[in-house]
């Protein structure tokens, strides 16, 4: 079924995304690109996987909005900080934690399990504004020369 290929690639995209920054790590080949592909490439699963549900799964358009504007700021930002600063801006604790938990969020929705679906996306959004804050915070302490990496 749909649900089941659905599934089988958001797992088989998680699976490679951790395993793709394991092997760097192990075999120290972390590059500056791949410190910028590797978070669009994670957005841009989240927003096609949230887009998706929006349509197919009820999963509210408030809240894909609010993620994909999210990221695109971020985008932005990141590429502002690149030019102005030289600094490649890198996925931060908070961020990994918001995509984890949207993620599970996600596959609540994929087999719509409601009200766990809801309450997950209420939680997915306090995690959200935390990371948000995080985010512009280490940005903003860039940009202002008070830190020297992100």
């Amino acid at each position: 079924t749909a649900e089941r290929v659905a599934i089988f690639l958001m797992l088989l995209a998680a699976l490679t995304d951790v395993l793709v920054g394991y092997l760097a790590r192990l075999l120290n080949q972390k590059t500056d690109l791949g410190r910028v592909l590797d978070p669009i490439s994670d957005k841009l699963s989240l927003i096609v996987v949230g887009f998706l549900l929006y349509k197919f799964r009820d999963f509210p358009l408030w809240a894909l909005l609010l993620l994909g504007g999210r990221d695109l700021l971020f985008f932005f930002l990141g590429a502002l900080l690149l030019k102005k600063t030289k600094v490649v801006p890198e996925a931060r604790t908070a961020g990994k934690i918001t995509t984890s938990v949207f993620a599970v969020t996600f596959l609540l929705y994929l087999f719509r399990l409601s009200p766990y679906n809801t309450i997950l996306l209420h939680i997915s959004i306090v995690v959200f504004i935390f990371s948000f804050f995080d985010y512009a915070r280490r940005f903003l302490r860039v940009l202002q020369g008070r830190c020297h990496q992100f």
